[in-house]
């Protein structure tokens, strides 16, 4: 619970410091958190935000963004959802 919080609030200052790729990392980095407290929704929410960020033109990375699909699928694969995995 420490670790999400601190996490939370990094999230937020790297926002106000406008550092997306940073963004990026701790949006993966809170994703994998919450699959591991098994809240997937949340899980879910940061992976794909963070997706969008490592997508993006100016940011794309695409070892990132690979990183972030394998997620969203084991997220998927978690909550049975077997066709969007």
């Amino acid at each position: 619970a420490f670790s999400l919080s601190v996490s939370r609030t990094s999230l937020t200052l790297m926002y106000d410091l406008e550092s997306g790729q940073d963004v990026a990392e701790t949006l993966t980095k809170l994703g994998d958190i919450h699959f591991h407290l098994k809240d997937y929704d949340a899980a879910l929410s940061c992976h794909t935000r963070a997706l969008a960020l490592h997508c993006s033109p100016e940011k794309a990375d695409q070892v990132a963004s690979a990183c972030n699909l394998i997620s969203l699928a084991k997220i998927h694969r978690a909550r049975s959802e077997h066709t969007q995995a």
